[in-house]
């Protein structure tokens, strides 16, 4: 069963099942109504999970102002258009080429990196898991959420969703740009192994970015050690 988290007056939790791990979407309530972090990831996520947690924040057509995907990936997308077609006023916010193709009938906003959305929503862009990866900042708390920007060592709970980087150059580049000052805690979307799905305060938050290195260097130096393995040999070495 999906759960509805309360994290504080203006941010909303909601964990949904996805394979053999979950997934997540954020509700954060800003000055124009609410903005929707990502959108599960089965059509029949709207009815089942999605509606029953808007009801509850009393989030409508008219005050769900902004839908922010963090990526195109089938777990964070795959119920954005039925939640559209439920929610038609809604500005979908992403950095996905191929995603603005899919809903260019809607209002669709493709922000560049920093930019300020509702008065005090910060894009960041965070590429690695994806060229179009992006988090969120609230610059009113410094509350960043991440997606899954920030993967850690990999998931917990499962054997095949280890640390998903296909793009290391460019990540380590953002998470040395990343605005360490302004964040007072993130939260992910899955449970990221070792430090779960959240961090607070600024030396635990250097440490889970810190986290999001050292599985790549690790990676690397299987790599440089066993050059004649596949990527799947790699990946099962890295796993075990």
């Amino acid at each position: 069963m999906s759960t509805l988290e309360k994290i504080s007056e203006n941010l909303h939790r909601m964990t949904l099942p996805y394979k053999d791990i979950f997934t997540t979407i954020y509700f954060l309530r800003g000055p124009e109504g609410f903005v929707m972090f990502d959108a599960a990831s089965f059509p029949e996520d709207l009815e089942e999970r999605i509606l029953p947690a808007t009801r509850e924040l009393g989030i409508t057509e008219e005050n769900l102002k902004y839908i922010f995907i963090s990526h195109a990936h089938t777990d964070h997308a795959g119920c954005l258009m039925p939640v559209l077609e439920k929610f038609p006023k809604a500005t979908v916010i992403t950095r996905s080429e191929s995603l603005r193709g899919k809903v260019a009938n809607y209002s669709v906003l493709m922000p560049d990196d920093g930019e300020i959305i509702s008065e005090v929503f910060k894009v960041v862009a965070i590429p690695g898991h994806t060229p179009d990866s992006a988090a969120l900042l609230d610059t009113r708390t410094g509350t960043l959420i991440t997606g899954d920007c920030l993967q850690c060592f990999g998931i917990y709970g499962s054997g095949t969703w280890a640390c998903n980087i296909t793009l290391p150059a460019k990540h380590f580049e953002a998470l040395k740009s990343l605005p360490f000052d302004e964040i007072n805690e993130l939260y992910t979307a899955h449970d990221y192994h070792p430090y779960s799905w959240y961090a607070k305060g600024k030396e635990n938050i250097r440490k889970y970015v810190d986290s999001c290195v050292e599985p790549l260097m690790m990676i690397r130096e299987m790599i440089e050690k066993n050059p004649t393995l596949s990527d799947e040999e790699i990946t099962e070495l890295y796993n075990a």
